[in-house]
């Protein structure tokens, strides 16, 4: 007994244990209004540019009508990936509407696409015509 009472208060440091105060974790709020210059870093005036002569070598190499569809099917996805983004923010800054590992996870999928966007331009930019053909197929996963 004597020596369980010695053990106790060297292991226990002599004092009680104290109970550690526990306050929920603020919800951090996002601002929902920056994303767009996320986007132009991959998507913007600048590229569009750099597009126009793949897209003629695809016009008179392959299929014309879909070369037209090209910077439209980019124009979309720019759309689309601002809005899901802006959606995920918003619905995350509501407390109760998305959990964070959810918002962590769409966000990660949004920063994917982005990046496979970039280095499909890269890929179209240097000859490959086909790499947009999915353009918008990279959001479906993320929405």
């Amino acid at each position: 007994m004597i020596l369980g009472f010695v053990i106790c208060i060297t292991g226990c440091g002599g004092k009680p244990q104290q109970k550690r105060k526990t306050t929920p974790r603020k919800h951090k709020i996002e601002n929902c209004e920056r994303f767009g210059s996320q986007l132009s870093r991959v998507w913007d005036e600048d590229r569009l540019e750099r597009l126009d002569l793949p897209v003629k070598v695809y016009q008179k190499e392959l299929d014309a009508a879909h070369a037209e569809r090209i910077v439209s099917n980019l124009n979309a996805f720019a759309d689309q990936w601002i809005q899901v983004r802006t959606n995920a923010c918003e619905q995350h800054n509501e407390p109760g509407q998305m959990t964070r590992a959810h918002y962590r996870q769409t966000v990660k999928c949004l920063k994917k696409a982005l990046r496979k966007l970039d280095q499909d331009l890269d890929q179209f930019e240097n000859g490959a015509l086909s790499a947009l053909d999915e353009v918008l197929f990279t959001l479906n996963a993320c929405s």
